[in-house]
C-alpha cells in the first residue's frame, strides 16, 4: 500500500531519478513492503520458512528480509535458541510506535518438515 506522502514522493523522485545533468546517476530510496503501523506477520513468517526452508540459514539473513519486508524499522533483534529463532522488532510511523514478534520453530526450516 502506498499512502498518500509515499505517492508523492514517488512522483518527485520519477522525475528526479530520470534528470540527468552532465551524466550523473541520481537514484532514491523506495519504501516497500508492509507499512510501519501494518505488518502481517503470519506472510513475513512465510517468506522466512519459504526462503531459508532446507539451507542453511544466518541471523543477519533473516534481519535483511525483515528490513526488506517491512518499512521504517527502529529497532530489531534476532536471536536463536535451541529450539526456535526469535524476531523482534519496532516500527515508527507518525502516529507513533508499534512492536511486533515472532518465533520460528527451527524445525521448520528442515526440508522435509511439513506440519506447523
Amino acid at each position: 500500500m502506498v499512502d498518500e506522502r509515499q505517492k508523492k514522493f514517488y512522483d518527485v523522485t520519477k522525475g528526479v531519478e530520470h534528470y540527468s545533468d552532465d551524466d550523473k546517476v541520481v537514484n532514491s530510496i523506495k519504501m516497500n513492503g508492509f507499512e510501519a503501523s501494518g505488518v502481517h506477520l503470519g506472510m513475513l513468517f512465510d517468506m522466512l520458512v519459504d526462503k531459508f526452508k532446507g539451507k542453511n540459514y544466518n541471523l543477519n539473513g533473516i534481519e535483511d528480509v525483515v528490513f526488506s519486508a517491512v518499512q521504517r524499522i527502529k529497532t530489531i533483534v534476532v536471536e536463536e535458541s535451541d529450539t526456535h529463532i526469535y524476531v523482534k522488532f519496532t516500527t515508527k510511523d507518525d502516529f507513533g510506535y508499534y512492536d511486533y514478534g515472532f518465533s520460528i520453530y527451527k524445525k521448520r526450516l528442515e526440508s522435509g518438515y511439513d506440519g506447523r
